[in-house]
């Protein structure tokens, strides 16, 4: 199958939905959830919502919607890190569809956005090296689960890896 970067419904509305539509989608999962606390837009593709309870609902933004993301495949990954080790990553305890755009139900992880922080040299080392750690432990993983899912791109056979540059050539020329 071809994964190319083209956005499948670019004119779609892109509406931040209110909260007590993210907070019923959570407590189909989580009874308890509380009140939402924020929504953060600054994921590009997709959109989340912060709820009482280290709680996050993200909404896969449908103007951006691709074929090569989605957040069914990211609760997929997401749950083989959990299944293969111990990885810093959230738990997904739930997903669906909110009128017509796929959400899934998080827990938040602890800590603040490398981004945001402001580390000293040694500080900085420590974290890049803890990093550097983890993602080697990931590349470790056996990705059989990977390969056999449909959900994940890639080229299954020699006339996968044809189609694909025939296509990427194809683009290319208009």
């Amino acid at each position: 199958m071809v994964f190319a970067d083209i956005y499948l419904q670019p004119d779609a509305p892109d509406p931040v939905l209110d909260e007590q539509t993210i907070v019923a989608a959570a407590r189909r999962h989580v009874p308890d959830a509380g009140r939402l606390l924020a929504v953060d837009e600054s994921g590009g593709e997709a959109r989340a919502y912060f709820l009482e309870g280290d709680l996050v609902v993200k909404t896969q933004r449908p103007h951006r919607l691709r074929p090569r993301t989605s957040l069914a495949k990211e609760a997929f990954f997401l749950n083989e890190l959990h299944r293969c080790g111990d990885f810093p990553v959230p738990h997904v305890l739930g997903q669906g569809e909110l009128r017509g755009t796929e959400y899934l139900c998080l827990t938040r992880i602890a800590g603040a956005a490398l981004s945001r922080t402001n580390l000293d040299p040694g500080g900085r080392r420590r974290a890049l090296t803890e990093l550097g750690r983890t993602l080697r432990a990931i590349h470790d993983i056996d990705q059989a689960a990977l390969d056999h899912s449909e959900l994940m791109p890639g080229d299954r056979e020699p006339a996968d890896l044809r189609a694909r540059i025939a296509d990427t050539f194809a683009r290319l020329a208009t």
